[in-house]
């Protein structure tokens, strides 16, 4: 994978022991794929395994969750379903267990609440039938508020995983079932369309561990607390193009999609070989990890423990805040962010979140978070930034003047031609550019950034597509005047 080094971290190197990292290495080697995509599926399967059991401190006090989502753009043949089904195969053992053992209590409760509602109403209507007769109901009462007691208690039902479940399943599911679930996929589509995303507002206030509001037809609203989301989506470039330009982008508007890490691997298509699978230690440790964590939550879940807050190290501490200044500063007009405030407003708390769980997994959730880890999170995050900027990035109009006007000369260049006068460029570049407002502009700011210099020739305003070359007048004046000049023949 390649990793995006800044000033700030370009010393560092992950280490040998990095459980995420030597996972992810040993499934891109095993079933041939690029390590971004195994990585972002072992970030998503570690998010959900430990986002109920711990949060993340700042320097400056305030506490974060450590939910993260990722959105992972592969075409067809990729191997995303089987590079997510081994990052998640704890967790969707573990959910499919819980399943069964729901199953099994709710049922057994369904039978209990049976009998006690018949025994309650048969209770309830000898009240009702003494009191009409005016008999004393003490010894009735008595019993029923013995009865009352006894009532079961209805079981905790724990399902952490949705796929492509609708906005009001997944609320309702929050509230009643488990407070820390997963929305996953290697089928992205099924949860772009499926509805949970029509209400981003809330997926956004789950990522910022804000209380969220569920409204339900059969009883009073209700809000819950301490709920937590991860987010996983693999999804085939096209179905995330239709998916953007059928919201007209009032996803990435409402900041939803920079709260995401992007990750673009590279295609392995037609570069596989076979007999390429060696180790399974890596992963296997990745995954008694998650089975540790994914037990803490459900015991965080039951009551009987409670979440953990993970700190940064002394030595972790300054190295963040310089990498949050670069980022800062890389946000103004003209520097690296400046079209992308939304990312760049996102990329330290992922920074700290991804660090806490990365760990959370190499030392354990109640160590501080490790000089190494931050470092590995800053590499992986600025990576992702980068591919947020290719998934996201939209050319602005003098952007796409200067790349028209550019490819124009570029084609008149590949002729054997240098120079041109302004006007045969405004009658014959593309229609976009033949006015004065948009031709010249694009001119002067081709000419800041070297790539064309502007001359004249006697009162001839021209354009000089070589500006590193040495200016040749002869042979300005032999192409702009002569009579082999592009100017003298017909097109």
């Amino acid at each position: 994978m390649t990793v995006h080094r800044t000033p700030l971290n370009k010393k560092s190197q992950p280490k040998k022991t990095d459980i995420i990292d030597n996972a992810a290495r040993e499934l891109s080697h095993n079933i041939q794929i690029d390590q971004k995509m195994a990585l972002a599926a072992y970030i998503s399967a570690a998010s959900t395994a430990l986002q109920g059991v711990i949060d993340v401190k700042w320097p400056d006090g305030r506490i974060s969750p450590t939910s993260l989502n990722t959105l992972t753009l592969a075409s067809s043949g990729e191997r995303k379903t089987t590079a997510f089904s081994i990052a998640h195969k704890v967790v969707f053992e573990k959910n499919s267990i819980l399943s069964d053992y729901n199953d099994i209590t709710v049922q057994a409760y369904e039978r209990e609440n049976c009998l006690w509602t018949r025994k309650y109403k048969s209770i309830e209507n000898k009240i009702g039938r003494d009191v009409l007769k005016g008999k004393d109901t003490r010894k009735f009462e008595d019993m029923l508020n013995e009865l009352l007691r006894e009532k079961p208690e209805k079981p905790l039902v724990i399902d952490f995983i949705y796929k492509d479940a609708t906005s009001e399943a997944l609320m309702n599911g929050i509230s009643e079932r488990s407070k820390f679930v997963s929305l996953i996929s290697s089928e992205g589509a099924g949860i772009l369309n499926g509805g949970a995303f029509r209400n981003f507002s809330a997926i956004n206030d789950l990522w910022s561990g804000d209380a969220i509001k569920v409204d339900r037809k059969s009883s009073a609203s209700s809000y819950v607390k301490g709920a937590r989301l991860t987010v996983g989506i693999m999804v085939q470039p096209g179905v995330m193009d239709a998916f953007n330009k059928k919201g007209n982008n009032e996803h990435r508007n409402s900041g939803l999609w920079a709260r995401f890490l992007a990750f673009v691997p590279e295609s392995r298509i037609g570069q596989r070989t076979t007999g390429t699978w060696k180790s399974l230690s890596n992963s296997s440790l990745f995954d008694k990890k998650s089975e540790f964590f994914l037990n803490k939550q459900i015991e965080i879940l039951k009551g009987e423990s409670e979440r953990y807050v993970m700190s940064l190290s002394n030595e972790a501490k300054p190295v963040f805040e310089r990498i949050c200044v670069y980022i800062e500063s890389n946000s103004v007009l003209g520097m690296r962010y400046s079209s992308f405030a939304d990312l760049a407003s996102k990329m330290p708390e992922n920074i700290i979140r991804l660090a806490a769980i990365m760990s959370a997994f190499d030392e354990g959730i109640k160590q501080p978070i490790s000089v190494n880890s931050i470092n590995r999170a800053i590499q992986i995050v600025m990576n992702c930034a980068d591919d947020f900027i290719r998934v996201f990035y939209v050319p602005t109009k003098e952007e796409i003047d200067d790349n028209t006007l550019t490819n124009w000369l570029n084609s008149k260049k590949k002729l054997g031609y240098r120079y041109f006068k302004k006007n045969y460029i405004r009658r014959h570049v593309n229609p976009s550019l033949r006015s004065n407002e948009r031709l010249e502009p694009s001119i002067q700011r081709l000419e800041s950034k070297g790539v064309l210099c502007t001359i004249l020739l006697g009162n001839v305003q021209c354009v000089d597509t070589e500006p590193l070359y040495a200016y040749d007048p002869i042979a300005a004046n032999r192409e702009i005047f002569g009579t082999k000049s592009i100017f003298n023949q017909k097109y």
